[in-house]
């Protein structure tokens, strides 16, 4: 999102910029009355003899070489182009207050946008979390119910099955530990109880 606003902007202050010479470059090709007449309302223009400065020019424009730059006067923005031609200097203004409400009527759509798509990402991530944790308790359960049927399963998903298949190869180890243990304890007994029963036979007698 804040990438688009960024890019929109510059496109727009370029689109300006490309608007403010275009119109100076038609103003110089013709009569500066005329031309003055036919602009929009968002375009002021001023022209003087060279050295001259135009009535209700601004004072802070005066001294503005040829060229683009922009000039604010109070909170509006404006985007001044400055050109020389034919002896004449002429000073075009475009005021960006339509611009500045097309971006800010962007910023808060993308705003909303971000919530909209954040509270959808949160809502879908709980649901496929819910679910990948359902099979999560599922096995948790079958481990504390101790039931001996195989944990893997067909539709688990990927991870919850590799999990299952991990804790089966554990249970399948245990289980061959612990009857090595009940083997080598039953073969200690027997071999203990023969001596033992002669000892205590012996002292009976």
């Amino acid at each position: 999102a804040v990438a688009l606003f960024a890019a929109s902007e510059e496109q727009e202050e370029d689109l300006i910029d490309e608007v403010v010479n275009t119109a100076l470059d038609g103003i110089t090709r013709s009569a500066p009355e005329h031309a003055a007449e036919a602009l929009p309302r968002h375009l002021t223009l001023y022209h003087a003899p060279m050295g001259t400065i135009p009535a209700g020019l601004p004072t802070a424009l005066q001294p503005f070489m040829p060229g683009n730059r922009e000039w604010f006067d109070a909170d509006t923005e404006y985007h001044v182009g400055v050109r020389d031609h034919a002896g004449e200097r002429f000073w075009l203004l475009y005021n960006t207050t339509e611009h500045e409400e097309r971006l800010a009527y962007l910023a808060w759509a993308l705003v909303c946008g971000v919530v909209v798509v954040s509270l959808l990402a949160l809502w879908l991530g709980n649901r496929l979390a819910a679910i990948l944790l359902r099979q999560l308790e599922a096995l948790a359960q079958r481990l504390d119910k101790e039931d001996p049927q195989p944990l893997v399963e067909a539709g688990q998903d990927r991870e919850v099955a590799l999990l299952a298949a991990a804790l089966d190869d554990y249970r399948q180890r245990n289980a061959a530990l612990i009857a090595r243990e009940r083997e080598f304890t039953a073969n200690v007994s027997h071999e203990l109880r023969t001596p033992l029963t002669r000892i205590r036979t012996s002292a009976e007698l």
